[in-house]
């Protein structure tokens, strides 16, 4: 049976094929995080703004109010899902990291002050469905943005809303966490199969915070056609083990539990700890 692969279950099974298990071959839901869901609101205003522009040319895409609003009224329409995961971050805190109050600017309305006038959409959340090479399976995926930046320059970018920006090992130097990225390199595989011009790749990382600084950086940069096959190399891997473990869990590996680890094997890292064996769970359990 053909499968549909993303690089979010590309990740997941690289960190612990057993949560791949649990996730994607048993279909079963973690508790929903605040964190994803408030930057999954961004962008969908950067994309609805965007796609704006697009269909009316000579616009300018929502008014800096509208911006705002529409992340607004997003985030309202969610923040009452229950058992919904806030870490330790109130809902009314994401709000005004997101929009601002009387002393602090928001990161949406610094977003559509200082980083959407830069840029001109051609394509935003556009799907994709690659084929895996040797293989019935295919990858699909959204590509968040392809379009010109200052300079006439084509670029396929990734949006990141996080809480606090890479490490940066010497000022001027890109983050390997971007450098290696892995959704840029499929980003830009898919738009050169559309058969569309890439001159560059760019991340493009949005801080909010109540006790940081608002930041937005971009780190724009190429990608090879050697990482363009890497890429597919590591999906087709994973197609072939995903194809032999089948649904049986005992075939699916742990992942390491040394806590040096980003995600170690742990309570505090897995939601689905308690149905694992590792946190004294069954298989069979529901």
């Amino acid at each position: 049976m053909a499968r549909q692969f993303s690089h979010t279950q590309k990740n997941m099974f690289n960190r612990c094929p057993k949560s791949f298990y649990f996730r994607y071959i048993r279909g079963l839901k973690q508790r929903p995080a605040a964190a994803p869901m408030v930057g999954s609101k961004g962008h969908d205003t950067l994309a609805t703004h965007f796609r704006q522009i697009i269909e009316e040319p000579e616009g300018e895409g929502m008014s800096p109010e509208e911006f705002s609003a529409h992340w607004e009224e997003g985030f309202e329409s969610e923040r009452k899902t229950p058992d919904m995961d806030w870490g330790t971050v109130t809902a009314g805190e994401y709000k005004d990291q997101f929009m601002g109050t009387k002393t602090r600017k928001g990161i949406m309305p610094e977003l559509r002050e200082h980083f959407t006038p830069k840029l001109h959409p051609k394509k935003v959340e556009e799907k994709f469905d690659l084929p895996i090479p040797g293989t019935k399976d295919n990858i699909i995926g959204y590509i968040d943005f392809w379009g010109q930046a200052p300079g006439g320059i084509l670029t396929v970018r990734d949006f990141k809303f996080k809480k606090k920006n890479f490490f940066l090992a010497k000022k001027g130097v890109t983050p390997k966490e971007v450098v290696f990225d892995d959704q840029l390199t499929l980003y830009d595989l898919a738009t050169r199969k559309k058969g569309r011009k890439v001159d560059m790749v760019s991340m493009d990382v949005f801080v909010h915070g109540l006790k940081t600084e608002n930041q937005i950086t971009s780190y724009p940069m190429k990608r090879t056609r050697e990482d363009r096959i890497r890429i597919m190399t590591e999906f087709k891997e994973m197609s072939h083990r995903v194809a032999i473990y089948g649904d049986d869990p005992e075939l699916y590996p742990f992942c390491h539990r040394e806590s040096s680890q980003p995600f170690p094997c742990s309570e505090q890292w897995c939601g689905f700890w308690k149905l694992c064996v590792r946190g004294g769970g069954d298989y069979s359990e529901k």
